[in-house]
């Protein structure tokens, strides 16, 4: 027991110092966290440490998965639902059956280890894509679009992986048996996680105390995976459903903003220790002559995966944009291809294979290699294809604006600051006017410039007055949940006006 804590604080330890590195070399944490755990293989630093299938499916995947769907916002998820349902669940389909067919005939895979391999592989990791997004000022639809295609994704994938999972060991396959499995299991899923999700806002709304909230949340999340698992349907959807439940629904009617603070802090930093792990420890058992001598499927992987992608997103994507008129814009599909990338949750499927499963040392080799190709080149030139489709492009005006604001902000904190040193007898009288009126002079051009700002760019007193509105609305709503708590409204008259003020916040959406 001493040794296996010492190698888990050793791993934090890199974990943390690799955090630290990368604020000062332009890579993706999780890259430099495999390149970390190859160079430890190759010291010897470490013994081989091995991860039960247990562990990973029951400890690391809900912690996962759980994190990424409570800061999903349904409301940026609502317009493009119908067209991430057909991406997460055809295109799921149809890009595993693509990517087995590549592996069975470019690298001579027999069919259910390609279609395993490519259950695990199909299953994205956004995280890089969406923080070159935030430094981009990407639209917040688009953003939107691809965080909630991820996280569906996933759920699909999952699942599609257990099935697969379940033909390789018992070697019995049927098509119609495995789609209604698929149908039940998913659905099976979704409904656990309603029941449960809504169970859990139910006792949120009754305790203020935001420690004892924390500790439901953490509840919620293994709680519904294994109560789905005990009734053999999708704790995956269980999780997701219940995730996206308490991240909307009980975000609005059960948690201070102390409480949705200390939730989201606590499963940041979970997933964040998570995926630190889970690349060093696949990083571990990896070994370059091997990367070199499995050169041939994972090229054929990463030419397969590509393949699948394209012909899940392109189809589906005319389908619903001349079918279904769909508004969402065709380079935004590009975007959707290229920052398909690969992260913990493949690495942590194959991690949780069996020991005795064939093949099972070539699949973990192949999986790590081509998803350490997807961070170094997509997730590496994200960036530059974004800015080649003209998309996230910054707008001086209103980075001109903020610092505008941000510079009101600061001078009007140190003309209150100076009054009140003043006040206290702290400062002399003629430092105190010196002092005055040179942050008054420079309050004065600031107001000036802003406003000349404002006058050359009309949309910017828009953009403003919609900044003011949504701040006003948000503190209407925390006014109701208060006097909800205390009594002085009822629920359902709670409910309808924060129901009202939800929708003037809707209003006001961008629609790009």
């Amino acid at each position: 027991m001493h040794h296996e804590v010492e190698t888990l604080l050793t791993l934090l330890v890199i974990a943390t110092s690799v955090a630290i590195l990368v604020r000062y070399i332009k890579l993706p944490y999780t890259v430099m966290l495999v390149l970390g755990g190859l160079v430890l293989g190759l010291l010897h630093y470490f013994p081989e440490v091995q991860m039960t299938p247990e562990i990973v499916m029951t400890v690391f995947l809900p912690i996962l998965l759980f994190e990424a769907a409570i800061n999903i916002e349904y409301s940026h998820l609502k317009k493009d639902l119908p067209g991430i349902l057909t991406f997460a669940g055809p295109g799921v389909l149809i890009a595993l059956l693509v990517t087995g067919a590549g592996m069975v005939w470019g690298a001579g895979f027999s069919w259910p280890i390609a279609l395993l391999f490519g259950s695990m592989i199909v299953a994205t990791d956004p995280v890089s894509v969406i923080a070159i997004f935030k430094k981009l000022g990407v639209p917040h639809r688009l953003t939107g679009l691809v965080e909630g295609e991820s996280l569906f994704n996933d759920g699909t994938a999952i699942v599609a992986f257990q099935i697969v999972l379940a033909v390789v060991l018992t070697g019995h396959f049927s098509v119609m048996d495995s789609l209604q499995k698929f149908l039940m299991v998913c659905l099976g899923g979704l409904g656990v996680g309603l029941v449960i999700g809504y169970a859990a806002i139910v006792v949120l709304e009754k305790i203020d105390d935001h420690l004892l909230e924390l500790m439901i949340t953490a509840v919620l999340a293994y709680g519904v995976y294994l109560v789905a698992e005990s009734l053999h349907v999708s704790g995956v959807i269980a999780v997701v459903t219940a995730g996206i439940m308490l991240g909307n629904l009980g975000w609005e009617r059960a948690m201070t903003p102390t409480t949705r603070v200390a939730i989201t802090t606590f499963w940041e930093f979970a997933a964040f220790v998570v995926n630190s792990l889970i690349f060093l420890l696949i990083g571990l058992q990896i070994h370059l002559d091997e990367l070199v001598h499995h050169a041939l499927p994972i090229g054929v992987g990463i030419l397969a995966l590509m393949a699948g992608r394209i012909l899940a997103i392109y189809p589906l994507a005319a389908l619903m944009k001349f079918g279904f008129k769909s508004d969402v814009p065709w380079k935004w599909h590009h975007v959707l291809v290229w920052g398909n990338l690969k992260g913990a949750l493949s690495m942590a499927l194959v991690m949780s294979l069996p020991p005795d499963i064939p093949y099972r040392q070539e699949l973990l080799v192949t999986i790590f290699g081509v998803v350490l190709f997807s961070l170094l080149v997509p997730g590496l030139s994200m960036g530059l294809q974004l800015k080649w489709l003209g998309i996230g492009k910054p707008d001086e005006s209103i980075i001109q604006f903020e610092a505008y604001q941000g510079e009101l902000l600061g001078l009007r904190a140190a003309l209150a600051e100076l009054e009140q040193l003043f006040r206290q007898g702290r400062v002399a009288g003629v430092l105190y006017h010196e002092q005055q009126q040179n942050l008054e002079q420079r309050l004065t051009l600031t107001e000036e410039n802003l406003a000349k700002l404002k006058s050359d760019h009309p949309h910017l007193a828009e953009r403003q007055s919609q900044m003011l509105f949504r701040h006003l609305i948000t503190r209407q709503k925390s006014a109701y949940k208060e006097a909800f708590r205390s009594g002085l409204l009822s629920e359902t008259t709670a409910q309808d006006l924060i129901r009202q003020a939800n929708e003037e916040l809707e209003g006001l959406e961008p629609h790009s």
